[in-house]
């Protein structure tokens, strides 16, 4: 009978480590063997020492496959070089590198796979090489279970002598861990986007210039999903600039590397090589800590932007948009707040959540708590603010302690919303100074709530916040000046009776709120160019002022509870006003005098 001690090993090609030493049988040639016809090349457990990277030119259905971290690949630079080729995978091998090139180089490959894999770039300061590098077009590639350590994980690589751009067509980066000195992911420079690509489930660590990066530009149709990943790193987090944008569930800690201390925001949404930006994004319940700067930061124009469900805590600012940054149509939901310390923007603001130059804008659900409550190092403290949003809707937010609680300089507020503005609702939101009693402070700038619009901006003499300054042209244009950044903001215009277009001033409503507040300036004010509702609310005021200060054309005062130790409500500038059921400690004036006695009698006051 026939001998059956052997097995088959399916394998192609055998190569071992006395084979590859002596010439006999080295990695490159049995690649060569098979690259044509297809097949396995088995590397045994051993160290194979490389003078050049093996080159896999041309291939299709060719497997390099070792034994796990016991197969050993050491090279001064690239172990693999894998070009021009299809259905290839390298994968149960370790590669030791000095890092005089990028330990493993794809260019211009389809189907390619890189699979549990250790890779150690050994190479220092003088050496910027990384553990996987990306060229050409990369269409299908599949990067997943490596532990990568290098400066860089995985980047694209682009040089004037190789090729020039990135093609990344259905990527995919899965349950890598990455531990580098520099950047871990970084799909940054001439990197297009097709169909989909996914970085999901890695660890990162370190990366002090960056952990994952995509600023590049999606082609039609394609999308960035960055989820799941977890990142303990030193430098900023996550940072997008393509269209068709997916940050979530992504759990993201800020720390120490030795003597430097972190840097940068946790997540981006950056310009990339499209200057228009991102036509969606979504930024969804992430857990983000101890980040230097903002923990969602907005740089770059948006036409559609979510962001919902994040848990936010120990970061030098919240979720804020730079003057940079516009949007067609913005929500930032349900999510969770606390101790922002209070780094100040270039505009001296330090915002719990801040939107800017956006047509619509829903600020919802969310719960504020301790926003630089140690230190008011800018001029601006602020939970909720909206500048130039046309159309706000700030409801149903928890905000409480703002600012320090003893006085301060500067100004502190729960809500503003800033000219330019068309119309505001702020609805149903608990705003507190303080978490509980807490005596002093009076002297202090701070507001429960603002809410401004351009047509009660007097001409020629501007409106100032911090380093926000708004001076109004004419009826129909408003100046913003913004740090180093300009905007004109237009009136809300309508047609009247003869068809002509008018000027229309902003309508402002304050709705079921309640207001705690202390300090030298009313707890709420209204400058409303339209119509003014101030109605439901709850409001408790310690200070010097009037409570509630109301300007604007048609004010109507309704049903509110008003708690002070002087004026309760004052309107001014009213050609109409309907003042009833309001419970007062103190009087409610309107246009430098008291109430006509036919509405007198319709509130209580004592």
């Amino acid at each position: 009978p026939p001998d059956t001690q052997a097995a088959d090993c399916a394998c192609t090609a055998c190569v071992t480590p006395e084979s590859h030493a002596t010439g006999q049988l080295t990695i490159q040639a049995a690649v060569d063997r098979v690259r044509d016809r297809g097949g396995t090349v088995c590397l045994h457990a051993g160290t194979y020492a490389l003078d050049a990277p093996v080159r896999v030119a041309g291939a299709r259905s060719l497997a390099i496959r070792g034994q796990g971290p016991a197969t050993v690949i050491a090279a001064p630079g690239a172990a693999f070089e894998v070009e021009t080729s299809a259905a290839v995978a390298i994968e149960k091998l370790a590669v030791i590198s000095l890092g005089r090139a990028s330990a493993i180089l794809l260019r211009s490959v389809a189907g390619v796979r890189l699979a549990d894999l250790v890779v150690a770039v050994l190479g220092g300061n003088d050496f910027r090489a990384a553990a996987i590098a990306l060229a050409g077009i990369c269409a299908g590639v599949a990067i997943r279970d490596n532990f990568l350590i290098a400066p860089d994980g995985i980047r694209a690589e682009t040089a004037p002598e190789g090729a020039r751009f990135v093609l990344a067509a259905a990527l995919a980066i899965d349950d890598n861990v990455l531990w580098c000195q520099r950047a871990g992911i970084a799909l940054d420079g001439p990197v297009a986007h097709l169909l989909g690509t996914r970085v999901r489930g890695n660890e990162l660590l370190g990366c002090r210039d960056g952990a994952i990066s995509a600023l590049g530009f999606a082609l039609p149709g394609a999308s960035l999903r960055v989820e799941a990943n977890g990142l303990n790193v030193n430098g900023p987090g996550i940072t997008c600039g393509t269209d068709g944008t997916w940050i979530e569930a992504n759990k993201l800690v800020a720390s120490r590397q030795g003597q430097r201390a972190p840097a940068g925001a946790a997540i981006t949404l950056a310009s990339g090589l499209d200057p228009n930006g991102s036509d969606q994004a979504q930024v969804l319940a992430n857990q983000v800590r101890g980040f230097a700067g903002a923990a969602i930061a907005v740089l770059a124009p948006t036409a559609e932007l979510i962001v919902k469900l994040n848990i936010i805590e120990d970061c030098g600012l919240g979720i804020v948009m730079s003057d940079d940054a516009e949007a067609g149509a913005v929500s930032i939901e349900n999510n969770h707040l606390r101790d922002i310390r209070g780094e100040p923007d270039r505009r001296g603001i330090v915002a719990g959540i801040a939107v800017t130059r956006t047509d619509e804008a829903t600020i919802a659900g969310n719960t504020l708590r301790r926003i630089a409550v140690q230190a008011a190092r800018g001029s601006l403290v602020v939970g909720v603010l909206t500048l130039g949003v046309l159309r706000a809707r700030v409801a149903g937010n928890q905000i409480a302690e703002i600012a320090p609680a003893a006085d301060f300089a500067g100004l502190g507020a729960g809500i503003m919303v800033r000219a330019p503005c068309h119309q505001a609702e702020v609805h149903h939101n608990q705003v507190a100074r303080d978490h509980g009693a807490q005596a002093g402070g009076r002297e202090s700038s701070w507001m429960a709530a603002m809410v401004e619009d351009e047509a009660t901006l007097a001409a020629a003499a501007p409106s100032r916040a911090a380093g926000i300054a708004t001076l109004r042209l004419d009826e129909r244009r408003t100046l913003v000046l913004a740090a180093d950044r300009a905007f004109i903001g237009l009136a809300n215009l309508v047609l009247d009776a003869a068809g002509a277009a008018a000027v229309r001033g902003a309508s402002v409503s304050l709705l079921g709120n309640r207001f705690t507040s202390r300090g030298r300036v009313p707890a709420v004010l209204i400058a409303a160019g339209g119509d003014a509702m101030f109605n439901d609310n709850r409001c408790e005021y310690r200070g010097g002022r009037t409570a509630v200060q109301i300007s604007a054309p048609a004010v109507i005062v309704n049903a509110n509870r008003v708690l002070c130790d002087e004026f309760a409500i004052t309107i001014q500038g009213a050609k109409s006003a309907a003042v009833l059921g309001n419970v007062t400690t103190h009087g409610i004036a309107l246009n430098g005098g008291p109430l006509p006695p036919d509405w007198q009698k319709f509130n209580l006051i004592g």
